[in-house]
């Protein structure tokens, strides 16, 4: 909610990027009522919060894209129904490495591990939801699907490549 507003008779232009106010909403299904809307710090209005995947104990995790100038802030995340969102630090080398997009998330079968991609980056990373560290990583340029596999994940990029992560790699 709340991201980057764009119009077809401006292309991909992005028209609100000094007002943007980025939110992730929790909705009952059964009715539609608003259960929360959550909002990052107010510095953070141009992170646009994206991709989401919910883990073994009912967070939703989130990936962002920064539409800001400079240095990016960190771009994975979670937010919980009873009202937490929060950043996670992946430290510098591994955010950095996103280079402020995240162009995909999956979740494990089991809830546990998270896969993050970043096709500005290069860089998909495996995640521990319950530690939030980083379990491992794989360069793959223009990576951005993500999707879990019996063990690990696979994952694919806009030059018809294909790689598995953790068991998965096995695989290929």
């Amino acid at each position: 909610n709340g991201g980057i507003e764009t119009h077809p008779d401006y292309g991909r232009a992005e028209l609100n990027l000094e007002t943007m106010d980025p939110s992730l909403c929790f909705v009952d299904a059964r009715d539609g009522h608003l259960i929360g809307q959550l909002r990052l710090d107010a510095g953070l209005h141009r992170l646009s919060i994206r991709h989401l995947a919910v883990d073994a104990v009912g967070r939703v995790w989130f990936g962002c894209q920064f539409r800001g100038e400079g240095e990016s802030p960190q771009v994975v995340g979670f937010a919980t129904a009873e009202g937490d969102i929060r950043l996670i630090d992946l430290g510098a080398e591994e955010g950095g490495r996103l280079a402020g997009y995240v162009g995909g998330l999956a979740m494990s079968r089991d809830g546990e591990t998270l896969a993050v991609s970043s096709p500005v980056g290069g860089r998909v990373l495996c995640l521990d939801t319950r530690t939030q560290a980083v379990v491992s990583g794989l360069d793959l340029p223009v990576s951005c699907g993500v999707a879990p596999a019996a063990q690990g994940f696979l994952a694919t990029n806009g030059k018809g490549m294909l790689a598995g992560l953790g068991d998965a790699a096995d695989l290929l």
